[in-house]
């Protein structure tokens, strides 16, 4: 199935196709792509680079889950409040999903998606991750014949911390701009916010490394004989 990606995205040609920008988003747990429901205005998928060994990226995939889960309804919830066409999905690779939106996500398939938009596309996703893909056609049913625009954020050196203003942006961002071509979604303002809260993370330690110095060099009163 995976190998329907790389047709979808290695056809050439241009989109002339006009598409409606989403006015929402719900999420969606994703056991296989026969879950992907069609109609909607654009597909993110939610993946990641590495596995659950590598802890960092494994860190702020479920950062980026709980901010993507947290801020908007399950598509469950949704029903009957927009029509398909008004929404963006995001969908989230998962080995189990409860009603509790207790999320285990599916490494296996993110990595297998990545490799193969790797394959096809000007953009390697090698990095560790995670990321936000976009799509209008959902991956399972896509037309070969067709041309997949694709917007995407790689969030590799993102601050867990940070994640939930990078998902907000992402999300204006869909709303505003249609996508053309494959595009990474670039914002100076997440750049400042990011690097603001790495150095403050390191401030900290330093602050912390210095407290045990000055603690370890404190002369101690002598005890009494």
């Amino acid at each position: 199935m995976y190998a329907w990606l790389v047709m979808l995205l290695l056809v050439a040609g241009c989109s002339s196709e006009k598409h409606e920008l989403p006015k929402a988003h719900v999420w969606q747990c994703l056991v296989s792509l026969n879950d992907e429901y069609e109609d909607y205005a654009t597909y993110s998928y939610v993946l990641v680079g590495r596995d659950e060994n590598n802890q960092p990226s494994a860190l702020r995939y479920h950062k980026l889950i709980d901010a993507i889960t947290g801020s908007i309804a399950r598509i469950s919830d949704s029903k009957g409040i927009l029509s398909r066409e008004s929404y963006n999905i995001f969908l989230i690779p998962v080995i189990t999903c409860d009603a509790s939106n207790d999320v285990k996500p599916n490494y296996d398939v993110s990595l297998k998606l990545l490799a193969s938009l790797s394959a096809a596309s000007e953009y390697p996703f090698t990095n560790p991750g995670p990321y936000i893909i976009t799509l209008y056609k959902p991956i399972g049913k896509g037309q070969q014949e067709s041309r997949a625009d694709v917007l995407f954020l790689d969030m590799s050196t993102v601050h867990p911390s940070a994640m939930p203003e990078f998902v907000k942006t992402y999300k204006n961002h869909l709303a505003k701009h249609e996508i053309d071509g494959i595009h990474s979604l670039q914002s100076l303002r997440l750049s400042l916010l990011n690097l603001a809260l790495v150095a403050e993370e390191s401030i900290g330690f330093a602050q912390i490394a210095y407290a045990s110095l000055q603690e370890s060099f404190t002369e101690k009163p002598a005890p009494k004989p």
